[in-house]
């Protein structure tokens, strides 16, 4: 498809600003540039990740279908071109990635506003596929994934540490990449990483063992264990919150609300500020929508029931119990030796492959809160898991919530629980947990019949971490 064919029709123009963008723009631009450009009550749709429909797109909604894909995209087939309709499959420009998109858009070409948005992948059945050609049935299991890192580090697609372990034995363990530009310190399986949305495990345990001690209930309402009653907010529940029931929507910060509190956001007395503002969309309660507000304030609701500091609680409640000694949540500002740096590309054009990368200081909250950014090391999770169901951290019953309580999601492969997701994957039944942002990536994966643990931390974007943690995945399907 030329240039000059794409500014023949309306639909054809704004798929061209929006590639263009893609390309070459950061996330909050080419979001900006969605939101300005989309109809009331747009229909967007995403086959194969999180299908969020809204009449007010925001940064979590668009950025579910969008973030996975972050070296360009290029128009392979044109399927349909009308002046209203445009649908076609674009690839990653990147030679070893081959991941694939058909994307569909309508628009209204009086004033070229966006009225539909459709996106799926396609591919072999695998959502990242990012080496062309599969190991040989011959190959260990271990070296196939230890040849897929290395050919993931060597394209710098890939910067963080791998970990696989059952009980005390290390199955397998990987690191690559530089955990520092400017010091060239290389990761280590020491280092910390930042665990985005991971977090929120951490806020559903300090929760239940206030549930435990006899401090809340989880039908109580969240009105009942705040500072202050929040109108708007009556009869939503602790568990609801829990498992992304409550109401409310996904984001935190977005647009200018982000540049004005992200460097404020360092005690929970900020955060309480932020969301004691947020009203819940009442058709959704009871409804499973991601919610990193709901989790902001669970971690009020802990701080209120514990009569300490949250910061405070997790450590000497988790963490510490745990043997979680990297684990921590970092005021940004301030270094720590141990501490990867977050990168993001950033792009000058989207052809250059030697595209220099940039640091996410300026783009990230200064200290995580209860919905994410925490800081630890790959051994700290590992640990954490075991300590949630060996006793250390909860007693039997409250265990077997955290294990059996799940509620239905978007997806018929995957049910949302208190704090961790209970997903059907290549005939197995796991336990997982994602997180990504701007130069983060993170996933954690439990297999509840073999109780292996599998951890891939990254200190890139996605889909750093998830395209290794899918790879594992699959490959563990011949353990």
């Amino acid at each position: 498809m030329s240039t000059t064919d794409l500014l023949k029709t309306a639909a054809g123009q704004w798929l061209r600003r929006f590639l263009a963008l893609y390309d070459e723009s950061t996330m909050p631009e080419l979001v900006a540039f969605l939101q300005a450009t989309s109809a009331p009550g747009l229909h967007l749709e995403e086959s194969d990740l999180v299908p969020v429909p809204t009449a007010h797109p925001e940064l979590g909604d668009w950025a579910a279908p969008l973030v996975y894909l972050n070296r360009g995209l290029k128009v392979e087939t044109v399927h349909e071109h009308t002046e209203r309709r445009l649908s076609i499959t674009a690839r990653e420009r990147h030679p070893i990635v081959t991941g694939r998109v058909r994307l569909t858009i309508e628009v209204d070409p009086d004033v070229g506003q966006l009225k539909r948005f459709h996106l799926a992948s396609v591919h072999d059945g695998h959502r990242f596929v990012t080496v062309p050609t599969r190991p040989e049935a011959r190959v260990s299991v271990w070296s196939a994934a230890q040849s897929y890192i290395d050919t993931l580090a060597t394209h710098d697609l890939f910067s963080g540490c791998v970990l696989l372990r059952r009980g005390p034995e290390t199955i397998f363990q990987a690191c690559a990449g530089i955990a520092n530009q400017a010091s060239q310190t290389r990761i280590g399986a020491g280092t910390r990483f930042n665990l985005a949305s991971l977090t929120k495990m951490f806020t559903a345990v300090g929760v239940l063992r206030m549930v435990q001690d006899g401090r809340l209930s989880l039908q109580d309402e969240i009105n009942d264990h705040l500072p202050q009653c929040v109108d708007s907010w009556r009869g939503i529940t602790v568990h609801e919150l829990l498992t992304h029931t409550g109401g409310f929507g996904p984001a935190v910060l977005t647009g200018d609300l982000h540049w004005l509190w992200k460097d404020r956001c360092r005690d929970m007395e900020t955060w309480w500020d932020l969301v004691k503002r947020c009203t819940p969309e009442r058709e959704m309660h009871r409804h499973w929508h991601y919610s990193n507000v709901g989790y902001v304030i669970l971690g009020v609701i802990l701080q209120h029931a514990a009569q300490k500091d949250y910061f405070d609680t997790v450590r000497e409640l988790i963490f510490k119990p745990a043997g979680m000694h990297g684990a921590g949540f970092d005021e940004i500002d301030f270094d720590h030796p141990e501490r990867a740096t977050g990168y993001e590309l950033h792009i000058r054009h989207p052809t250059d492959l030697a595209r220099p990368r940039r640091t996410h200081v300026r783009e990230i909250e200064v200290r995580g809160g209860p919905h994410g950014y925490a800081y630890a090391n790959a051994m700290d999770l590992v640990n954490f898991i075991q300590a949630t169901r060996n006793g250390t951290l909860l007693d039997e019953a409250r265990m077997h919530l955290l294990a059996s309580t799940f509620v239905p999601t978007n997806r018929s492969d995957s049910q949302a629980g208190y704090g961790v997701f209970k997903v059907h994957a290549d005939d197995r039944d796991l336990l997982h947990m994602s997180g990504a942002g701007t130069g983060i990536s993170a996933w954690l994966d439990f297999d509840l019949s073999s109780e292996l643990t599998t951890v891939v931390l990254s200190n890139y974007g996605p889909p750093a971490a998830h395209r290794v943690g899918r790879e594992l995945r699959s490959l563990l399907t011949r353990v």
